[in-house]
């Protein structure tokens, strides 16, 4: 049984990172900006600290996709189709204060509290932003460009 578990979360981890490669490697191949958000269905800035409703971690937002870009395989295994919006809704890049990158959807972030805000603890946060603002982290010059209408400033 414990064979069993680790195999699938090796299983998901080699998914998961056959799919961000295939997605890095389209990305080099199209245009590097993101058409502009649709206000009515993108919540969330990029920047912007959150709070995960069910796994309770901190991260923040540094991409966005308007529905789920992930394999049906994976959808499947996180349980998004179980979502009451299921894949059909934006998910985020986030950076979560354990180190890790993950791919939330919308309906499972809150914005962080005011009293609980605190700088995120990643390795890459210098990656995707150029400072920290108190309640938010601004995109470096790659980041604006690439998503143009962030508030951030």
């Amino acid at each position: 049984m414990l064979l069993e578990c680790n195999m699938a979360h090796v299983l998901t981890k080699v998914q998961r990172g056959h799919f961000l490669l295939d997605r890095k490697r389209k990305a080099l191949q199209e245009p590097t900006r993101v058409k502009s958000p649709d206000p009515s269905k993108i919540q969330y800035d990029i920047g912007m600290i959150m709070k995960h409703i069910r796994y309770d971690y901190y991260c923040v937002i540094y991409g966005w996709d308007y529905s789920c870009e992930m394999t049906e395989a994976w959808i499947h295994q996180m349980g998004v189709d179980q979502l009451p919006l299921g894949p059909n809704q934006p998910f985020y890049n986030v950076l979560v204060n354990d180190g890790t990158n993950r791919y939330a959807a919308q309906e499972s972030l809150t914005v962080c509290p005011v009293s609980e805000l605190r700088p995120i603890r990643h390795w890459e946060v210098g990656k995707y932003f150029k400072s920290f603002a108190g309640n938010r982290y601004i995109p470096n010059n790659a980041l604006e460009e690439k998503y143009p209408n962030t508030a951030a400033d």
